[in-house]
């Protein structure tokens, strides 16, 4: 949350997503306020930080990226706003683990965090079970 993005990262002024079922990485379209869509009274991609600005045009592109760029052009714009290594891993450890409740299976309990450094999304692992 909030809390650990202080504590943990070197500039915790970007935009941290909490992404709940069904926070699914589909395309709703390319305006970022489509994702802001509530679902059983909260958003599926709910914003937690920057709340003043509002803006998920970071999150807008990322699921654009995933959803229709194919070939090099997907490759390198992924490598450019993705933090691919740490999701890999995290991932692996879903799997190893048995984590059905992640983004792979319910599409459920993770972070992304735009980290102001590296111009990255994140991904940040919650509520393992």
């Amino acid at each position: 949350d909030e809390e650990f993005i202080q504590k943990r990262l070197s500039d915790n002024s970007g935009n941290l997503y909490k992404c709940l079922y069904p926070a699914d990485l589909h395309y709703k379209g390319e305006d970022p306020n489509l994702y802001k869509e509530e679902f059983w009274g909260r958003p599926a991609y709910q914003l937690k930080t920057n709340l003043d600005a509002n803006d998920y045009s970071d999150l807008a592109h990322f699921i654009d990226v995933l959803n229709f760029w194919v070939g090099e052009s997907f490759k390198c714009e992924m490598e450019r706003i993705f933090d691919i290594d740490t999701y890999l891993k995290n991932i692996a450890l879903d799997i190893l683990t048995s984590n059905w409740d992640g983004p792979i299976v319910n599409k459920n309990n993770f972070y992304l965090y735009h980290d102001p450094c590296s111009d990255k999304l994140v991904y940040l692992p919650y509520d393992l079970d």
